[in-house]
């Protein structure tokens, strides 16, 4: 099966692209990978010189992983007509961009040819 991985900042234009991205998917019949990826402020270099406090880091991963679902429910609602309804799939992971699109890509899951 087909799996289509759309990373989101929840921004207007990310909800157009996810919006799009799933009437790909119902083209190609394939799964659709939602994906945030959570900086950590921690890990930002001069993080500590931030005045004000930094979120825990479970709560940052908690709070994108319920937006993200609900843009997995709206995106389900658009289905009204069709046949092939895509799997829709949440994914919060810690760290930059770039790191965690390149662990996401190395699964077998998305490394199929």
């Amino acid at each position: 099966m087909k799996n289509l991985l759309l990373l989101t900042d929840f921004s207007k234009s990310a909800k157009h692209a996810a919006l799009f991205a799933y009437s790909l998917a119902k083209q190609m019949e394939a799964e659709l990978t939602l994906c945030h990826a959570v900086i950590i402020p921690s890990n930002i270099p001069q993080a500590g010189l931030i005045v004000w406090p930094l979120p825990n880091t479970n709560s940052l991963l908690k709070d994108a992983e319920a937006e993200l679902k609900k843009l997995k429910a709206s995106l389900e609602e658009t289905n009204a007509q069709g046949k092939f309804k895509p799997k829709v799939t949440v994914r919060c992971d810690p760290g930059p961009p770039v790191n965690v699109v390149k662990h996401i890509a190395s699964k077998s899951e998305f490394n199929k040819g």
